[in-house]
């Protein structure tokens, strides 16, 4: 009789072992990194009647329709929200000459990435500039956040020398921006950082190493300090999801500690004295 109880509740070890088994594949598999959205997965090499001159084609197709939408929010939306909040961005404007603003071409633009970053190479981004014109004279620039086709206005401002650069961009240097400080830097062909905007002028005063803004953007992160924007959809970033994954570690930890505790049990030898109870 006792033989019969221990060899049924071994069946019953056995069939829960599995479904933990079961359940720590499913988590462990969970860790392996799937494609996003915006990232396709590599495939296996083979033959294609897509040759790259076609690819190219096909992605300048793509940036030049999102190019025509973000156009249309900017001079239509874009526009509304500029002249609404004319009056306490843009100061020098009356309100008589408010109807005369408009916006130049927008421009896709750098990012630095997020702070703990190992580099501060900037990446690419959602953020947008428009320089901002009264009537054909540039006196401003506009920043905006354009998200799964939907713009939203991060910055006003009334500068004419950042609103001209945008309208000429430099060849030689690469105009960023900072979501930590919501400002606007100019990286020179020697990698020195310039600012381009009074948010930028009031961090950093001049040119400066990278060291040098590296430790002035850190500063400006603290979170006593951070007056910036977030960056998950903007640059991408996926840190977020950090603890989840440490969870699920955990649970397949948990899992091939029962299972092999499980199969120790079972695999011990059967006292014969159970068989005389």
């Amino acid at each position: 009789m006792a033989t019969d109880v221990r060899a049924l509740a071994r069946i019953f070890a056995l069939v829960g072992i599995t479904a933990v088994g079961i359940t720590s594949s499913f988590s462990l598999g969970s860790l392996v990194p799937t494609a996003s959205p915006n990232h396709t997965a590599p495939q296996d090499t083979q033959p294609t009647d897509v040759e790259p001159t076609q690819a190219r084609s096909g992605e300048a197709q793509g940036e030049a329709q999102e190019l025509k939408s973000v156009t249309a929010w900017l001079r239509t939306q874009g526009l509304n929200t500029l002249k609404a909040q004319a009056s306490t961005t843009m100061p020098r404007i009356d309100a008589a000459h408010v109807s005369q603003l408009d916006v130049g071409r927008p421009m896709n633009v750098l990012a630095f990435p997020n702070p703990g970053a190992t580099s501060l190479r900037p990446v690419p981004s959602q953020y947008w500039a428009a320089p901002i014109r009264q009537n054909t004279d540039v006196i401003g620039a506009m920043t905006f956040l354009w998200h799964q086709g939907k713009g939203t206005v991060v910055l006003i401002e009334q500068d004419e020398d950042f609103g001209q650069m945008l309208a000429n961009p430099p060849r030689s240097s690469t105009i960023v921006f900072d979501p930590v400080i919501v400002g606007w830097f100019l990286i020179s062909g020697d990698g020195r950082i310039s600012p381009l905007d009074t948010a930028a002028e009031n961090v950093v005063a001049g040119s400066v190493s990278t060291d040098v803004f590296a430790s002035v953007r850190s500063e400006a992160a603290a979170p006593a300090n951070r007056r910036g924007l977030s960056q998950q959809a903007s640059t991408g970033d996926t840190s977020g999801g950090d603890s989840s994954v440490v969870w699920r570690v955990a649970l397949v930890m948990a899992g091939v500690l029962i299972l092999l505790g499980g199969l120790v049990w079972l695999m011990r030898p059967e006292d014969p004295r159970d068989d005389g109870a």
